[in-house]
């Protein structure tokens, strides 16, 4: 027995010494004029100390030893071995229960350690001038880099940080390798870094100071550095996000490797817990666990950054008797905050009231599948499911889009609101609902239900919201894909999803958009997410030229003009106009709180004001399909403006409607002098603004159409001009809009909103033989792909139609009329009657012509 006492004395003091190591500091290593950090013994201790507690072997060997030792003391089988044996087993069992000591004492006084001083009081010693020892706020990975580092080189010791963990996650975020660190001077100095370290510490309220927070410290304080990072398109607050991305993984990783950390223990209940509530059979077919779903680990992503909104859930849930709507677009993430709510409750991080409590979410579409609707069953339904969840008495049911259910009263199908009601006046139960404002508006307008709820609105999330889920998904990503997302991918997963998709919400458009650019970074065998794998995307869903003009496209840009003359014929200034304002479009110059472009084209029937604006969507948009035409001669009355942009019991209006499903589009406006004055008040916002609210409180985006405004007024004054040839197009749309304000047509606020004012003048002879000659190309190509046919007009044929289609009161349009009477007439008599041969050409010769 005596060898066991000391063998346990021996231990001890082993014990005591190894736990004495950590504090030992009494050499001090001066890196800076006002900071210090002590560094005796520790470097070589702590490499040994590394390499003994990451042996996995001892991890994995140390706890069952012990607890094998310990039931072999207690068994008597053993009792008739000899006092050495008991020394041998006393000595293993001193042994394992010593690596336990050291591993808790390392784990939670050395790595997780309070130091004595906080950061700011540290703070304020250093900027009042006074020598401070700083070694004590260090965490433990950051006392690690005085092992590889010159404390008197900036750039060694830069270098030595870029290798922990922390740091390669930023650079591994940002794409940036660690080959191209070197060679990098930082040209700063310890002091300043650790300056700025100390205050990035505080702000986040750390009790020590990281590696990321020496990393922004050398980031801040050198210029070299910030050139470093604005070379690959990192703005400073794109250097803070990462930082702050790597906190908040980096905490997250800690909290899960500490088994006694409170805030991962789960809030069962009790093994009787299950005891206590109701057998729920029906309700468990069509609804499914939400917390039991976490308990697994089977969430989307955190909302961390949305808490507040929680929190809200959980204050109106606590009320007795209460039960809470959820009304927000599609896609803000209604589900994923009643997941977060969920989780919290498993936690027990809620109010006594809410604690033990199960969160389910009824599946509607299981509910309605294969019901016979005409017999109740649905209703029947319903109300098994509701009884089960009351005699649980511990349900909260969350039904995602309600809407689906109450929506279908009166239309002789589900009257699932009069079922609802008494169970919400009972008490019995608690319902969350989930819906959008349009259907939250019908349901309040159809049923007295929305008393009995407590409305929450759930506003789309800004950036930081956005890109803080993001980069929680980033991981799913990288893992599902086999690819590597950065920052940068993410940031333009978030502009694109703003700019071009307005009519979903964030974050979920945003989401989309990276899943799917991932997938095709993925099918094209590359390894790496970029921002213009994203832009990519993008174009290929929208038609729109998201990235820099390059290659054809920039050559199309650059000559636009001739792009354009291809269908308009003369119309020089207004052709160059337009093809001018495209251009600054294109180059990012125009305000994005406006339509891309807004043009008012002044001249008389006929002269290419429509051509040109056909012309500009084919080569803008893609093609002339994507245009939305209203004639404003039928919007002259009062109640005009309803048709427009709809009424509580339409779809949508005729402007918002199509607008919303094509927001890509070029709006023409024909005749917009005609229309009612509150129909132009109206173009008044969307041409200053980009953005309407229809009458479905929707609100609608213009700010990716062109608009086209076009009138006929002061058509005399410009055929005058026209034969008189003494003004420039620029000088004379001045004097001839001074003249239609002075007449009243126009009000000077809304001429003043368009990008510019265009005269079109009035076709002479020459020209519409021009327009003859396209006119005639078109049914050509037209001829050929349809009925497999060639047609050939003589140039005598050409000249007489031309002439038969010369108008100068109606333009073009008289020589469409003439094309229709003439010679599509004539190739119907040859199609029908058939009395050529296919392989034989249509031959249209000036003969043909009936006067």
């Amino acid at each position: 027995m005596a060898y066991c006492y000391l063998s346990m004395g021996c231990l001890s003091l082993f014990t005591f010494y190894v736990k004495s190591l950590f504090f030992e500091v009494s050499m001090s290593s001066q890196i800076g004029t006002r900071v210090t950090v002590n560094t005796s013994n520790i470097n070589f201790f702590l490499a040994k100390l590394d390499q003994i507690l990451n042996l996995k072997i001892l991890n994995v060997l140390a706890f069952p030893l012990t607890i094998v030792t310990i039931l072999i003391f207690l068994t008597s089988y053993f009792s008739h071995f000899s006092p050495i044996i008991y020394f041998a087993l006393f000595n293993l069992l001193a042994v394992s229960l010593f690596f336990v000591n050291v591993k808790l004492y390392h784990v939670f006084k050395i790595k997780n350690y309070i130091p004595r001083i906080s950061i700011n009081n540290t703070l304020s010693n250093i900027q009042s001038g006074n020598q401070t020892e700083i070694g004590s706020l260090l965490d433990y990975d950051t006392c690690r880099i005085f092992k590889l580092a010159y404390l008197s080189d900036p750039d060694s010791f830069f270098i030595a940080l870029s290798k922990t963990d922390q740091v390669r996650f930023i650079f591994y975020k940002a794409g940036i390798s660690f080959q191209e660190l070197v060679g990098v001077s930082t040209a700063t100095t310890i002091d300043q870094v650790f300056l700025s370290a100390i205050k990035m510490a505080g702000s986040f309220e750390q009790k020590l100071i990281g590696s990321s927070d020496l990393f922004w410290g050398f980031y801040e304080t050198s210029n070299n550095l910030r050139r470093f990072f604005a070379d690959r398109n990192l703005k400073e607050d794109d250097v803070y996000n990462l930082v702050f991305w790597e906190k908040t993984i980096w905490d997250e990783e800690q909290k899960k490797r500490h088994f006694l950390d409170p805030d991962h223990w789960i809030s069962t209940g009790g093994i009787g817990k299950s005891w206590s509530t109701g057998y729920t059979q029906n309700l468990d077919v069509y609804a499914k666990d939400m917390t039991q779903m976490i308990s697994k680990g089977i969430a989307r992503y955190s909302v961390i950054s949305r808490m507040e909104l929680v929190d809200a859930m959980q204050t109106i849930l606590t009320k007795s008797h209460s039960h809470l709507i959820m009304v927000g677009e599609a896609g803000v993430g209604k589900k994923s905050l009643v997941r977060e709510f969920a989780k919290q409750v498993l936690y027990g991080k809620v109010m006594p009231s809410l604690r033990f409590r199960r969160i389910l979410e009824l599946e509607t579409g299981a509910l309605l599948a294969g019901a016979s609707q005409k017999e109740g069953e649905v209703e029947l339904r319903f109300k098994s499911i509701l009884n089960d969840a009351c005699r649980a008495g511990n349900i909260i049911l969350f039904i995602d889009d309600i809407d689906a259910l109450l929506l279908e009263e009166g239309q002789g199908s589900v009257n699932a609101a009069q079922v609802l009601i008494p169970y919400l006046e009972s008490g019995a139960l608690q319902l969350i609902g989930a819906t959008t404002p349009e259907k939250w508006h019908k349901i309040c307008a159809n049923s007295k239900i929305n008393n009995y709820f407590n409305k929450l609105v759930i506003p789309e999330g800004d950036e930081n919201v956005t890109l803080r889920i993001l980069q929680d998904l980033s991981f799913q990503f990288e893992y599902k894909y086999k690819i590597t997302v950065t920052y940068q991918s993410l940031k333009e997963a978030y502009r694109d999803a703003k700019k071009y998709i307005p009519y979903k919400a964030f974050p979920a458009k945003a989401i989309d958009l990276l899943e799917e650019s991932c997938i095709k970074t993925q099918n094209m065998g590359l390894k790496v997410l970029s921002p213009e794998i994203i832009q990519k995307t993008v174009s290929q869903n929208t038609n729109i030229p998201v990235q820099e003009a390059s290659g054809n496209e920039k050559d199309v840009l650059l000559n636009l003009e001739s792009f354009l003359h291809q269908r308009v014929v003369g119309q020089d200034d207004a052709v160059k106009a337009v093809a001018n304002a495209m251009r600054r479009a294109r180059a990012g110059l125009e305000s994005d709180k406006r339509p891309v472009a807004s043009f008012l084209f002044l001249g008389p029937t006929g002269v290419g004001k429509t051509e040109l604006s056909k012309a500009l969507a084919e080569s803008y948009f893609g093609s002339e399909q994507n245009m939305v035409r209203l004639d404003m001669s039928e919007y002259q009355n009062d109640d005009a403006i309803h048709k427009l942009l709809g009424s509580e019991n339409e779809a949508g209006g005729y402007l918002t409607k199509p607008v919303r499903e094509k927001p890509f589009s070029l709006v023409l406006l024909d005749e917009i002098e005609k229309a009612n004055p509150d129909i132009l008040n109206l173009f008044l916002q969307i041409l200053d603004d980009g953005r309407i609210t229809d009458n479905l409180e929707r609100t609608i985006d213009f700010t990716h159409t062109i608009i086209i405004a076009t009138s006929n007024a002061g058509s005399e004054i410009i055929r005058e001009r026209a034969t008189e040839g003494t003004s420039s197009n620029k000088e004379f749309a001045k004097i001839l809009m001074d003249k239609l304000l002075r007449d009243g047509i126009f009000r000077p606020e809304f001429v003043n909103r368009f990008d510019s004012i265009i005269t079109f003048d009035p076709l002479n002879e020459l020209q519409i033989r021009e327009i003859a000659e396209l006119m005639i190309k078109e049914i050509q190509k037209k001829l050929l792909a349809e009925r497999d046919r060639k047609l050939e007009v003589t140039d005598q044929a050409v000249t007489k139609l031309a002439s038969l289609g010369f108008d100068p009161q109606y333009g073009a349009r008289e020589m469409r009329r003439v094309m229709q009477e003439q010679l599509e007439n004539f190739i119907a008599k040859k199609v029908l009657g058939d009395e050529e041969d296919k392989d034989t050409p249509i031959v249209f010769d000036v003969g043909d012509i009936e006067e």
